[in-house]
């Protein structure tokens, strides 16, 4: 039992020495905890030794005042009972006296966290100087890069906690056949916070405020990534005659999993009781705050799909801001709401829509758990998918096989060429109807659909007659 124990201390300390090995800031701390605990200890011993009732000052006395206690089998001392009291460490203090050393470690503690998150947020923006301009909306800026030229102007907008340069990889592509413009929602990348929980409404009036501001004109082609793909649908519907096409990649969507979720698939938040969801956020965000996510963080791990090092070192150090952890959770806190919204949105009409499915990583295990995950992504991708592709008579699934959810890291090709199948051909381009302000349904280039139905492909589908043709 005691071998036991003594392994699993050594494997615990063993851990933690590897942890705090991996970042200076951890080494820090742990310097510090045991100077505070060495100081604390000290501070306790020359309380000890000081006091009046001690008689164990040996160094001190002669050996004839030197006597050894009478420890009887009832418990009872003999007549050193100011000895005994001697040794009781909080005797004579109050509660607060005893709080007050603690209280002082950990104001010292949140001070420096403080100063250790703003100087980190500080070299990160020195290393990492901003992409875009600021633009204000109101009180408050949001950040937005365009490039190219052309109309209809593609938009594209981020997933949960991913800032707008997540689209590096496919912007510069799509800005050499029009103007193509990603932006950071409130409280990503170099955008402002906002106050209060986030909807999808929110974030589209946002947008609409964005676009005016930084003088993009529709119509739009609006490109949505997971949760981006909840909130171009929101702002498609409410503003349906400046949007001439719309993609999805890989969206969120609001329908529920009829079967049981898997659990290595369940957001952490979904262990929680939606009645503490709000002080829970209020608890991050103040830990974020004071360098607790910073501190934990072990940096980029690894360079997904097809990003430079220094892509994916400048997008990690937009996710570990305080404020992106803040922003976040907030987008988080009204699920109902955000749902409501986006199923209010039943129809997109005869919107060109393409919508993109991750497939990739699908697990081919026997065992139960490998069978729960893969039953549910086929739901996901052969029925949730689908369902979005029918939002639209105009509308069309593409399954892409080798790849995961990042997947403009992983495929950027796929989102450039479904994207350029909504452009329109400049052979048979025509103006943007003012009168009527509805854009004008224009052939696309270089697209080719497939037959009904979806499309399991790594790219696109076979050629076939275009899918949007010039009325």
């Amino acid at each position: 039992m005691y071998a036991l124990l003594f392994l699993l201390f050594a494997g615990l300390v063993a851990n933690i020495e590897l942890e705090t090995m991996q970042k200076f800031a951890r080494f820090v701390v742990l310097l510090a905890v045991f100077f505070a605990a060495a100081v604390w200890a000290r501070r306790r011993s020359a309380e000890f030794a000081n006091s009046p009732g001690n008689r164990l000052q040996f160094e001190d006395l002669p050996p004839a005042e030197i006597f050894a206690l009478d420890l009887r089998p009832d418990g009872e001392w003999s007549s050193d009972e100011a000895y005994v009291d001697a040794i009781d460490l909080n005797a004579g203090r109050s509660f607060a006296e005893r709080l007050r050393p603690f209280g002082v470690a950990l104001l010292i503690a949140l001070i420096a966290g403080f100063v250790y998150e703003r100087v980190g947020e500080w070299q990160d923006h020195r290393r990492y100087p901003r992409v875009g301009r600021p633009v204000n909306i109101g009180g408050r800026t949001l950040n937005i890069f365009c490039s190219g030229d052309g109309s209809p102007a593609v938009v594209f907008d981020s997933g949960g906690n991913q800032p707008g340069y997540t689209w590096t990889l496919v912007q510069p592509e799509v800005a050499k056949s029009t103007r193509a413009c990603w932006y950071d929602r409130a409280g990503y990348g170099w955008s402002d916070p906002a106050p209060g929980p986030r909807t999808s409404a929110d974030i589209a009036d946002d947008l609409k405020k964005l676009l005016r501001a930084a003088d993009v004109a529709p119509p739009y082609v609006l490109v949505g990534h997971s949760f981006g793909g909840f909130n171009v649908r929101v702002f498609a519907a409410q503003n349906r005659s400046e949007v001439a096409g719309m993609v999805l990649v890989d969206s969120a969507d609001e329908f529920t999993y009829p079967g049981t979720m898997p659990d290595s698939l369940r957001a952490p938040g979904s262990y929680i009781p939606r009645s503490l969801w709000g002080v829970g956020t209020v608890v991050l965000d103040f830990l974020a705050q004071v360098g607790v996510g910073r501190l934990i963080d072990n940096g980029a791990s690894s360079v997904e799909g097809r990003l430079s090092e220094h892509d994916a070192g400048l997008i990690h150090s937009l996710q570990i801001q305080a404020k992106a952890f803040d922003a976040q959770n907030k987008e988080g806190l009204d699920r109902d709401g955000q749902v409501a919204q986006v199923r209010a949105v039943h129809s997109l009409g005869n919107l060109p829509l393409v919508v993109l499915t991750a497939a990739g990583g699908i697990p081919r295990g026997d065992d139960e758990v490998s069978q729960a995950v893969a039953a549910f992504m086929h739901w996901r991708i052969y029925t949730t998918q689908a369902r979005l592709a029918k939002l639209s008579t105009r509308g069309r699934q593409i399954v892409l096989e080798h790849s995961g959810h990042m997947i403009p890291f992983d495929a950027p090709e796929a989102v450039i060429d479904a994207v350029r199948s909504l452009l329109p051909d400049p052979v048979h381009m025509r103006a943007f109807s003012a009168d009527s302000g509805a854009p004008a349904i224009l052939s696309p280039v270089g697209f080719q659909p497939c037959s009904k139905g979806t499309t399991v492909s790594p790219v696109r589908c076979p050629a076939s007659p275009p899918l949007f043709a010039t009325p």
